[in-house]
Protein backbone atom coordinates (compact mmCIF):
# COMPACT_ATOMS: atom_id res chain seq x y z
CA UNK A 1 0.00 0.00 0.00
CA UNK A 2 2.68 2.51 1.21
CA UNK A 3 4.85 1.85 -2.21
CA UNK A 4 1.39 2.05 -4.60
CA UNK A 5 0.82 5.71 -3.17
CA UNK A 6 4.61 6.58 -3.01
CA UNK A 7 4.50 5.74 -6.45
CA UNK A 8 1.36 7.55 -7.46
CA UNK A 9 2.64 10.65 -5.71
CA UNK A 10 5.80 10.48 -7.79
CA UNK A 11 3.56 10.02 -10.99
CA UNK A 12 1.57 13.21 -9.96
CA UNK A 13 4.04 15.40 -9.39
CA UNK A 14 6.48 14.49 -12.72
CA UNK A 15 2.46 15.30 -14.23
CA UNK A 16 2.49 18.27 -12.34
CA UNK A 17 5.95 19.42 -13.04
CA UNK A 18 5.35 18.60 -17.11
CA UNK A 19 2.60 20.74 -16.98
CA UNK A 20 3.83 23.56 -15.41
CA UNK A 21 6.68 23.80 -17.74
CA UNK A 22 3.95 22.99 -21.17
CA UNK A 23 2.02 26.03 -20.00
CA UNK A 24 5.33 27.79 -19.95
CA UNK A 25 6.20 26.92 -23.52
CA UNK A 26 2.84 27.93 -24.77
CA UNK A 27 3.21 31.35 -22.90
CA UNK A 28 6.63 32.20 -24.69
CA UNK A 29 5.08 30.94 -27.96
CA UNK A 30 1.82 33.10 -27.67
CA UNK A 31 4.46 36.22 -26.38
CA UNK A 32 6.53 35.69 -29.56
CA UNK A 33 2.98 34.63 -31.79
CA UNK A 34 2.16 38.48 -30.54
CA UNK A 35 5.20 40.14 -31.01
CA UNK A 36 5.92 38.68 -34.79
CA UNK A 37 2.04 39.73 -35.48
CA UNK A 38 2.44 43.33 -34.18
CA UNK A 39 5.25 43.82 -36.36
CA UNK A 40 4.13 41.79 -39.58
CA UNK A 41 0.80 44.41 -39.21
CA UNK A 42 2.32 47.24 -38.26
CA UNK A 43 1.56 50.50 -40.93
CA UNK A 44 3.80 52.97 -39.30
CA UNK A 45 7.48 52.02 -38.89
CA UNK A 46 9.80 54.25 -39.04
CA UNK A 47 13.06 53.21 -41.18
CA UNK A 48 16.54 53.62 -40.84
CA UNK A 49 19.71 52.42 -43.12
CA UNK A 50 22.33 54.00 -40.02
CA UNK A 51 22.60 51.78 -37.31
CA UNK A 52 24.00 54.04 -35.19
CA UNK A 53 21.19 56.83 -36.07
CA UNK A 54 18.05 54.16 -34.86
CA UNK A 55 16.29 54.59 -31.40
CA UNK A 56 18.74 54.19 -28.23
CA UNK A 57 16.55 51.12 -27.22
CA UNK A 58 17.59 49.22 -30.93
CA UNK A 59 20.75 50.90 -30.75
CA UNK A 60 21.51 49.09 -27.52
CA UNK A 61 20.32 45.66 -28.98
CA UNK A 62 22.59 46.11 -31.71
CA UNK A 63 25.57 46.81 -29.54
CA UNK A 64 25.14 43.58 -27.83
CA UNK A 65 25.00 41.67 -30.67
CA UNK A 66 27.89 43.38 -32.19
CA UNK A 67 29.99 42.22 -29.01
CA UNK A 68 29.09 39.05 -29.23
CA UNK A 69 30.00 37.80 -32.46
CA UNK A 70 33.54 36.27 -32.50
CA UNK A 71 36.70 37.93 -33.86
CA UNK A 72 36.40 41.47 -36.22
CA UNK A 73 35.56 45.20 -34.80
CA UNK A 74 33.02 45.53 -32.63
CA UNK A 75 30.68 46.83 -34.30
CA UNK A 76 27.98 46.84 -37.39
CA UNK A 77 29.23 48.26 -40.98
CA UNK A 78 26.87 50.49 -42.43
CA UNK A 79 25.75 49.94 -46.35
CA UNK A 80 28.69 50.95 -48.47
CA UNK A 81 31.08 50.70 -45.43
CA UNK A 82 33.65 48.06 -45.80
CA UNK A 83 32.95 44.54 -43.56
CA UNK A 84 34.35 41.21 -43.57
CA UNK A 85 31.69 39.25 -45.96
CA UNK A 86 34.03 36.30 -45.74
CA UNK A 87 35.09 33.28 -43.09
CA UNK A 88 38.95 35.42 -43.08
CA UNK A 89 37.73 37.13 -40.39
CA UNK A 90 40.20 41.02 -39.70
CA UNK A 91 40.48 42.71 -36.57
CA UNK A 92 40.18 46.42 -38.10
CA UNK A 93 36.36 45.24 -39.45
CA UNK A 94 32.95 44.43 -38.25
CA UNK A 95 31.68 41.36 -39.15
CA UNK A 96 28.29 42.20 -40.10
CA UNK A 97 26.40 44.66 -41.59
CA UNK A 98 23.12 46.67 -40.53
CA UNK A 99 20.55 46.84 -43.79
CA UNK A 100 18.18 48.75 -42.04
CA UNK A 101 16.13 49.17 -38.63
CA UNK A 102 12.43 49.60 -38.57
CA UNK A 103 10.14 50.37 -35.58
CA UNK A 104 6.98 51.79 -34.08
CA UNK A 105 5.94 52.70 -30.56
CA UNK A 106 5.67 48.96 -29.73
CA UNK A 107 7.87 47.13 -31.95
CA UNK A 108 11.40 47.36 -33.58
CA UNK A 109 13.37 45.46 -35.91
CA UNK A 110 16.71 45.27 -37.75
CA UNK A 111 18.18 43.31 -40.44
CA UNK A 112 21.23 42.89 -40.82
CA UNK A 113 23.84 40.60 -42.42
CA UNK A 114 27.09 38.03 -40.89
CA UNK A 115 29.86 36.84 -42.80
CA UNK A 116 31.50 34.14 -42.40
CA UNK A 117 31.36 31.12 -44.82
CA UNK A 118 28.59 32.41 -46.73
CA UNK A 119 26.38 35.89 -45.79
CA UNK A 120 23.71 35.30 -43.57
CA UNK A 121 20.53 37.07 -43.18
CA UNK A 122 19.16 37.62 -39.50
CA UNK A 123 16.57 39.62 -38.39
CA UNK A 124 16.38 41.17 -34.47
CA UNK A 125 12.83 41.73 -33.56
CA UNK A 126 11.66 43.34 -30.00
CA UNK A 127 9.21 44.71 -28.52
CA UNK A 128 10.32 48.62 -27.79
CA UNK A 129 12.29 49.07 -24.65
CA UNK A 130 12.56 45.68 -23.85
CA UNK A 131 15.47 43.23 -22.56
CA UNK A 132 14.70 40.21 -24.36
CA UNK A 133 14.40 39.71 -28.08
CA UNK A 134 13.86 37.64 -30.49
CA UNK A 135 16.56 36.68 -33.44
CA UNK A 136 15.46 34.77 -36.79
CA UNK A 137 18.03 33.49 -39.80
CA UNK A 138 15.91 34.68 -42.74
CA UNK A 139 15.79 32.56 -45.83
CA UNK A 140 17.96 32.88 -48.72
CA UNK A 141 16.01 36.19 -49.75
CA UNK A 142 18.33 38.22 -52.51
CA UNK A 143 19.42 41.39 -51.55
CA UNK A 144 16.79 43.27 -53.80
CA UNK A 145 14.35 41.61 -52.12
CA UNK A 146 15.10 42.64 -48.25
CA UNK A 147 12.48 45.36 -47.52
CA UNK A 148 10.63 45.91 -44.81
CA UNK A 149 7.24 44.76 -46.58
CA UNK A 150 8.94 41.40 -47.29
CA UNK A 151 10.55 40.80 -43.96
CA UNK A 152 7.11 41.38 -42.21
CA UNK A 153 5.68 39.21 -44.39
CA UNK A 154 8.30 36.52 -43.97
CA UNK A 155 7.68 36.88 -39.55
CA UNK A 156 3.83 37.15 -39.87
CA UNK A 157 2.85 34.06 -37.67
CA UNK A 158 -0.19 33.92 -39.79
CA UNK A 159 1.15 33.75 -43.48
CA UNK A 160 0.95 31.03 -45.86
CA UNK A 161 3.64 28.69 -45.49
CA UNK A 162 3.06 26.81 -48.46
CA UNK A 163 6.46 28.12 -50.09
CA UNK A 164 8.33 28.88 -47.12
CA UNK A 165 7.98 27.84 -43.60
CA UNK A 166 8.31 31.23 -40.75
CA UNK A 167 11.52 31.00 -39.24
CA UNK A 168 11.84 30.54 -35.61
CA UNK A 169 12.64 32.67 -33.08
CA UNK A 170 15.54 32.14 -31.09
CA UNK A 171 14.90 34.49 -27.91
CA UNK A 172 17.74 36.10 -26.46
CA UNK A 173 18.60 38.42 -23.72
CA UNK A 174 20.64 41.66 -23.34
CA UNK A 175 21.59 40.25 -20.16
CA UNK A 176 23.08 37.14 -21.41
CA UNK A 177 25.41 35.74 -24.30
CA UNK A 178 24.39 35.94 -27.78
CA UNK A 179 23.10 32.21 -29.39
CA UNK A 180 22.61 33.22 -33.50
CA UNK A 181 20.22 30.81 -35.14
CA UNK A 182 21.96 27.87 -36.87
CA UNK A 183 25.25 29.62 -35.29
CA UNK A 184 27.74 31.75 -36.76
Amino acid sequence: MKLSVAFSFVVLTASFVSSVAAAGERELDRDTYALQYDFGTASNLGVEPRWQSAPKDVTAILKHIASQLVGGKLTFANIGEEWATTDAVRDDLPRAQHLFSAYSDKVAASVFLVGGFGVKVYAVLARRHAQSYCIFRLPGLGLSSLTISTVQYELRPDRDQTATKIPECQAQSLARGLELPDGL
